[in-house]
């Protein structure tokens, strides 16, 4: 049903938008072969877990079809094949989940096909945004897929940072919190100008790492470096913004925490696509559970064209 990235394009393209929170992001639905020398290398930038990857590699072998295609970002440029002038809407759904909307379409003009294979072809690379062990999974030796379904967008998606839940052993103090954190040379600022912000019990704290000229793959390292060295760390757990529920704070919006409660809650500046690829392109990894793509792909896609 679909093409396979890297081979002759002997079939129909179809297209996948997904919105979320009133943003749209538009992508093409591809097989990706695996372990094929002539396959556009991919390249993960955050850290996989070993024995979750392993997971999933059984679910390869029982229940590949019920997973959904693996978010990739490449240089292309939707734009200029005009798309939505030169296509056929073969679907359309709600994910009440992810209160996302969904739609399928498959291009119907030579030349728009033409150019999307063009650019295609010219990929040297492909930043894996979502779907790390499901792709690492599938390289693994014995793994039982040959291909596997992306959704391969442009570095124009949006992306965010998961934000920070701390627990503390003892009562935090603040000024020995901001010393341990200046010897990390993350420095109290305004919160409108922060790298991180940090609420605790009604009220927020601005501090940036102007080390790190604005690069979010430092930013997002130095921070946990630094908390991993405090003292009375308990638990360290990214969460999602949006599962953070919205109460009134002195100075600034977040959760209000209750005051016995010894948590502190992090957010951190989304980071920049840019950043990601060049961290990646590098051989470095951003934290696990730092980078949240929202725009997600459902399994319904597929099921739809192989129906």
């Amino acid at each position: 049903m679909l093409n396979t990235l890297g081979y002759v394009q002997n079939k129909p393209f179809y297209l996948y938008k997904i919105t979320t929170e009133g943003r749209e992001a538009v992508g093409v639905l591809l097989e990706y072969a695996v372990n094929q020398k002539d396959s556009v290398p991919l390249l993960p930038h955050e850290q996989i877990n070993m024995s979750h990857a392993m997971k999933i590699k059984k679910i390869l072998h029982r229940q590949s079809a019920e997973l959904p295609p693996c978010a990739l970002i490449a240089d292309l440029d939707f734009t200029a094949l005009n798309w939505q002038a030169k296509s056929e809407q073969i679907a359309h759904w709600h994910n009440e989940k992810s209160d996302s909307e969904h739609a399928l379409y498959v291009l119907t003009c030579d030349n728009s096909t033409q150019l999307l294979a063009a650019q295609l072809a010219k990929q040297e690379s492909l930043l894996i945004a979502d779907g790390h062990h499901r792709a690492f999974a599938a390289s693994l030796p014995h793994a039982p897929l040959t291909t596997f379904p992306v959704w391969l967008t442009s570095s124009c998606i949006d992306v965010d940072s998961f934000s920070l839940s701390v627990d503390i052993q003892n009562h935090v103090n603040f000024d020995g919190l901001k010393h341990h954190l200046d010897t990390f040379d993350i420095k109290s600022c305004d919160p409108e100008e922060a790298d991180y912000v940090f609420y605790y019990q009604q009220q927020e704290f601005g501090f940036s790492y102007s080390a790190a000229n604005g690069n979010s793959y430092k930013i997002q390292h130095q921070i946990r470096t630094a908390l991993a060295k405090m003292n009375g760390l308990l638990n360290l757990t990214p969460v999602r913004k949006n599962s953070v529920k919205q109460e009134p704070l002195i100075g600034g919006q977040g959760k209000a925490l209750p005051e016995e409660q010894q948590t502190i809650l992090i957010r951190l500046t989304a980071p920049k696509i840019t950043d990601i690829i060049s961290a990646a392109k590098q051989g470095h990894y951003f934290p696990e559970k730092s980078t949240y793509f929202p725009h997600k792909t459902s399994a319904k896609a597929l099921a739809l064209l192989n129906a």
